[in-house]
Order: C-alpha cells, then structure tokens, then sequence
C-alpha cells in the first residue's frame, strides 16, 4: 500500500471521536503524527473533518488545531460534514 501511495496518491484517516476531551484528542492526534514519521516519512497524511470524528465540528477543529503540538497536521476538509453538524433547528419561541 505505501509504494502504491508514494506513487503520487495520499492517505486519509477518519480518526478519533467527537466525544474526547481535548487531551485525548491532543495525546492520540500527537501519537499519530509520530507514527506517521516513524512508518510513512514523505508521504501525505490528511485527517478528514468528518461527522462523529475528531474533526466533525468547526467549533471543535479550531480548538484543536490551535495546539502547537500538531501544527503540522493536515486536514481533509469534507465541508459537508460541517454543514450536517452545524445544522439546527430553531423554535422561534425559544431561540
């Protein structure tokens, strides 16, 4: 699989859960990265913003993407996802 993908393709991880605090966010996307040094050095590795994913929510993303630890993590950005997580419903009443 990697000789295919050195071949000009990329690798797209639908990582992790929209559940995780923070730290566990931070700590498996850290592992990740060193993981992806030690096994797949030159090749591109993007984490997809995908529902129920560590990346499923806009609010979500920026908070972890102002990490240091991780700044130079990739992502793949499936915007559509955002749009579903984001969509509400409204009660005029209420809101």
């Amino acid at each position: 699989l990697l000789r295919s993908v050195n071949k000009g393709g990329f690798i797209n991880v639908h990582a992790g859960l929209d559940a995780w605090s923070r730290d566990e966010a931070l700590e498996f996307l850290e592992f990740c990265l060193a993981e992806i040094d030690n096994t797949a050095p030159g090749i591109t590795v993007t984490f997809e913003t995908h529902r129920q994913r560590l990346f499923g929510s806009p609010f979500q993303t920026l908070d972890l993407l102002t990490a240091p630890s991780i700044s130079r993590l990739r992502l793949n950005a499936d915007l559509s996802h955002w749009y579903c997580a984001c969509e509400r419903v409204f009660n005029p009443k209420n809101d």
